[in-house]
């Protein structure tokens, strides 16, 4: 996690400035760009596993891209996979994420980096 947090993933000057660890920081700016979606997240863990906010963040990306409307948590594997695989062939983010173990056992430190890569993406985008 060490080298990864080190070469992977870029703290926001804003948010250390604010005294925000790399996590409370990720997890704000996921909530700044997935409540205007009608999604909540509190963590990297549970708040995940039905996969709509993983569909939320394609969204930030590509707007309008998956109808959030219609995914139910019940459909979880399918709707991560859905997010999953549209940012592997659009964005070229590599699938570090499996939907049956974040619907299993979510790991928030693999959750984390897997979302860093949106907000770096969105950071060189804009």
């Amino acid at each position: 996690w060490t080298l990864i947090l080190r070469f992977q993933i870029v703290m926001d000057t804003e948010d250390a400035e604010m005294g925000m660890s790399f996590r409370d920081g990720l997890l704000a700016w996921c909530n700044r760009v997935l409540n205007p979606q009608g999604v909540y997240v509190k963590n990297f863990t549970d708040s995940w596993q039905d996969g709509r906010a993983f569909c939320g963040l394609v969204n930030v990306l590509e707007p309008n891209q998956i109808n959030l409307a219609e995914k139910a948590p019940e459909k979880a594997e399918d709707n991560m996979n859905e997010a999953f695989d549209f940012a592997d062939e659009n964005f070229k983010f590599p699938k570090l994420l499996d939907a049956i173990d974040v619907i299993n056992t979510p790991d928030d430190l693999s959750i984390m980096t897997y979302v860093s890569y949106y907000k770096q993406y969105l950071a060189t985008k804009g």
